[in-house]
């Protein structure tokens, strides 16, 4: 797993960075400022495999209804601690189902209905992010972040976590404060050890509200 490796040192590089870069800026251009809570609504989208252009593609290409089958929805707490630091703990809900038998429905909400019937259990990823915000305007500000990740089942009303634990890293852009974009890399782990066969990318995108 050494990509995953360099993956992950560069993510934290950048967040090391990001400080220091910050700490210039804001001191010598622009006057500081504050970080307030804030409460998002989060879509994602996870590549189904380490390929994420080739993913992209095959997704984008066969229309909406795959995309969404790799798609998450839930919200995000943004905690400021000090200056630029946060955390931010989340919660995302998907299903897992047999998404090719509902692609045989002949419309969208059909389709989704279908998998949602159908579906063999839903899960929950939860999240827990520590970050850096570096905003030298009042309408953007950039950011650089990395945390845990435990995912849980829920079937037949019975809770399990599924798997190990992940690492997720990422960065993001948030625009005229109410919406933000993002990418990063997940991948599982157990104690300490990359496992293989585990690394996804994401897209995200969050709404403030």
């Amino acid at each position: 797993m050494k990509r995953s490796q360099r993956i992950i040192l560069l993510a934290l590089l950048l967040a090391s960075l990001l400080p220091a870069t910050s700490f210039a800026e804001t001191s010598s251009l622009f006057p500081h400022r504050k970080q307030k809570p804030a409460f998002y609504l989060k879509l994602y989208y996870y590549t189904p495999s380490y390929n994420y252009i080739g993913s992209l593609r095959s997704d984008f290409s066969e229309g909406a209804f795959r995309f969404f089958s790799h798609t998450t929805i839930g919200a995000g707490y943004r905690i400021p601690i000090w200056r630029s630091l946060y955390i931010q703990p989340e919660i995302h809900y998907g299903i897992a189902t047999n998404w090719d038998e509902a692609a045989q429905k002949t419309t969208f909400f059909g389709r989704v209905i279908h998998a949602f019937n159908i579906r063999d259990y839903n899960y929950f990823d939860i999240p827990l992010y520590i970050g850096l915000r570096w905003q030298p305007i009042t309408l953007f500000a950039a950011r650089a972040y990395a945390g845990p990740l435990v995912q849980f089942s829920l079937s037949n009303k019975q809770f399990g976590l599924v798997g190990q634990y992940s690492l997720t890293c990422g960065a993001g852009l948030d625009l005229f404060n109410f919406i933000s974009f993002d990418i990063g890399y997940r991948v599982g782990m157990q104690e300490l050890t990359f496992l293989e066969e585990t690394s996804i990318y994401f897209l995200s995108a969050s709404f403030k509200l």
